[in-house]
């Protein structure tokens, strides 16, 4: 039988634990302000779709995953703050996300931008297209006329 055994001081006891906690709160940093994001969302109707929205190219491969073609040169982009605690408007909001395969609920206090992009359609309705980014990957949006009675619409152009 082989033991080992080892004598640690108290300096190299403190540094260690000192160490090991500067460690556990990076990695608990990057979880809990959203640095690892996820790069795909599913839904059932459509499969595996991707997120990443960091340039025009990736943002056109976005919303043709769609079936959805939008206007870059009329998009209009602000900053926005994800609520720290949800009302029910909000609650409903997020239910709108989860059916498209976001949760908009991991993200509670974060700045996000928001982007709405007017969809080019075959006929002369008005629609848009609003994405909620954070750091290039989407983590939330939808689709609507624009008017204020109008229901909102997942990206596959369905209610929650």
């Amino acid at each position: 039988m082989f033991a080992a055994s080892f004598k640690m001081n108290k300096l190299a006891a403190v540094t260690f634990l000192c160490s090991f906690t500067v460690l556990f709160a990076i990695i608990w940093i990057f979880f809990a302000f959203g640095v690892f994001q996820p790069e795909t969302a599913q839904v059932e109707n459509l499969g595996k779709y991707s997120l990443k929205v960091s340039d025009k190219e990736e943002t056109t491969a976005f919303f043709r995953q769609f079936g959805l073609n939008v206007d870059f040169t009329n998009c209009v982009q602000r900053e926005i703050i994800i609520p720290e605690k949800f009302d029910s408007l909000y609650e409903e909001y997020n239910n709108l996300q989860k059916s498209q395969g976001l949760d908009l609920s991991k993200y509670k206090g974060q700045n996000a931008q928001q982007r709405i992009y007017p969809i080019i359609t075959d006929n002369r309705q008005e629609y848009y297209a609003v994405l909620i980014v954070i750091r290039d990957k989407v983590v939330g949006g939808h689709l609507n006329t624009g008017g204020i009675d109008e229901p909102l619409l997942n990206f596959l152009g369905d209610k929650a």
